[in-house]
């Protein structure tokens, strides 16, 4: 089966480099119209099956543009969030260190067990996302399925499910806003591959 990984399209707050979490921000015109762009590519690959999203405004507003150009069905999933950032959400990191340097180099350095005050740790964005891949991915019958997403999660799946070592979480290379990337799945003997970007 083929999983198209999507990034929803930028917003304000992407355009400022803040992080942006569970603050529900929508698309701004540059976002709009990079989705506009990105339904022009997959158009190539003749999209079909279910789409996927996370219930955040940013990722809904980017799959319905989809979901009306291809008449695919649109499941949407808490589970797709960006991590919570919690009080450092729609701060810069700039703002961030000066205001709580050893914090936030701690978290950069160990999120897998340290989060932004109120927000969540890598661990617990995973194990959502890994939910959701049990959930969706492995027990949809083999059906071609876009998925419409932020980074956190993207960078999960490609690092967790792909390279199968989480550790690389910071490593993996990024879609990004308004653009994908296709993986094929076998999920008899859970086997990804990369088969090109968008």
């Amino acid at each position: 089966m083929r999983i198209i990984l999507i990034r929803h399209g930028q917003t304000d707050e992407n355009k400022e480099n803040r992080y942006l979490g569970h603050f529900d921000s929508p698309l701004n015109s540059t976002g709009r119209e990079q989705v506009k762009g990105l339904v022009e590519s997959l158009k190539k690959l003749e999209a079909r099956g279910i789409c996927y999203s996370s219930d955040l405004l940013r990722a809904v507003e980017t799959s319905k543009i989809i979901c009306h150009a291809f008449s695919l069905d649109l499941k949407v999933y808490p589970d797709l969030r960006e991590l919570h950032f919690g009080d450092w959400d729609c701060h810069t990191y700039d703002e961030l260190n000066e205001k709580n340097a050893v914090g936030l180099h701690r978290w950069i350095s160990n999120p897998f067990e340290y989060s932004p005050p109120n927000g969540e740790t890598l661990t617990e964005l995973g194990a959502r996302v890994d939910r959701w891949v049990k959930q969706s991915i492995f027990s949809n019958g083999g059906e071609d399925c876009l998925v419409v997403s932020h980074g956190g999660p993207i960078r999960w799946i490609l690092s967790k499910w792909l390279l199968h070592d989480e550790s690389q979480f910071w490593n993996v290379q990024n879609i990004p806003h308004g653009e994908g990337l296709i993986l094929e799945v076998d999920v008899i003997r859970n086997i990804w591959k990369h088969k090109g970007n968008i």
